[in-house]
């Protein structure tokens, strides 16, 4: 198997402000993890925090909030992980399935 990197834009809350990010297609992550800083510039809040298993088997707190993403054109409002600064972005299955991408 090999790995699917797709250009997704990310926007504010409000569907403004859409920032260009590469992200790796993940359908074994449930959410779509981004920057947090990205996240915070755009405004998006943190709506709740969550018990996440990592893949090393760890358990880590996570955040998530609600933003918009786009895609060839369609834009979905989706939850976001607030991810590390050096994790790569990734376009997790909820996202995904939000919508039939074309």
């Amino acid at each position: 198997m090999g790995t699917v990197n797709v250009t997704l834009e990310v926007g504010s809350p409000q569907r403004e402000n859409f920032q260009p990010v590469e992200a790796t297609v993940d359908t074994g992550l449930d959410f779509t993890a981004l920057p947090a800083e990205l996240l915070r510039s755009l405004g998006v809040s943190v709506e709740r925090t969550v018990k996440s298993w990592l893949s090393d088997g760890s358990k880590e707190d996570v955040d998530i909030g609600i933003t918009w993403v786009r895609l060839q054109d369609i834009e979905v409002p989706t939850q976001v992980i607030f991810a590390h600064e050096r994790s790569p972005a990734l376009l997790g299955a909820v996202t995904l399935g939000r919508q039939a991408w074309p």
